[in-house]
C-alpha cells in the first residue's frame, strides 16, 4: 500500500475459490480485515479510476475470429456488479458494428497482443494507461467457459 498509495483496495481471500472478499476498501480497513485471512491477495481497485473506465464487459474471440461480447459502459458496473450489458454481439470480428463500440479496439489489440484466443476475458477498458505494465485494459479474470 505504500508502493501503490490509492483511496480504495480490494482484499481477496486466496485459501478457497469463492471465499471472503472486500471490494473498495481504504487501507484502514485493510489493517483491520487482513488478519482474519490466511493467505490473501491485495489489489488496487478500479474504483480509483471510475471515471476513466471506457468499456467493462466479458469478451471471446475464438482463432476463427467469432467474437462473443457483453459489455457495458456504466462507470459502476465492475465484473462483479454487472447490470444490463450496452453491448451484446455474438458475431464475428468484421461485423461492421463492432468498430462502434468505444474502447473495443483496445481490449481486441490486447487479445490479439497475449494470444487470449478460445477463452473468456473479463476487462475493462480505460482512457488513461494503468498498472505497472501502463496498458489501457485491466484484465480481471480468464475462464475457458460462460
Amino acid at each position: 500500500m505504500d508502493k501503490y498509495p490509492v483511496k480504495y483496495y480490494v482484499l481477496r481471500d486466496k485459501v478457497k475459490g469463492a471465499g471472503k472478499l472486500h471490494y473498495n476498501i481504504t487501507k484502514d480497513e485493510v489493517l483491520k480485515y487482513y488478519k482474519n485471512y490466511k493467505l490473501f491477495s491485495l489489489y488496487v481497485a478500479s474504483y480509483n479510476y471510475r471515471d476513466n473506465k471506457i468499456l467493462t464487459g466479458d469478451i471471446l474471440i475464438t482463432r476463427d475470429a467469432k467474437i462473443v461480447l457483453s459489455a457495458s459502459e456504466d462507470k459502476d458496473c465492475n465484473n462483479r456488479i454487472f447490470k444490463e450489458p450496452n453491448y451484446f454481439f455474438n458475431t464475428d470480428i468484421f461485423d461492421r458494428r463492432i468498430k462502434y463500440i468505444p474502447g473495443i479496439d483496445k481490449i481486441i489489440d490486447y487479445i490479439f497482443k497475449y494470444e487470449l484466443f478460445d477463452i473468456i476475458v473479463e476487462f475493462c477498458v480505460f482512457d488513461i494507461p494503468l498498472g505497472i505494465k501502463n496498458e489501457y485494459v485491466i484484465i480481471f479474470e480468464v475462464r475457458t467457459h460462460y
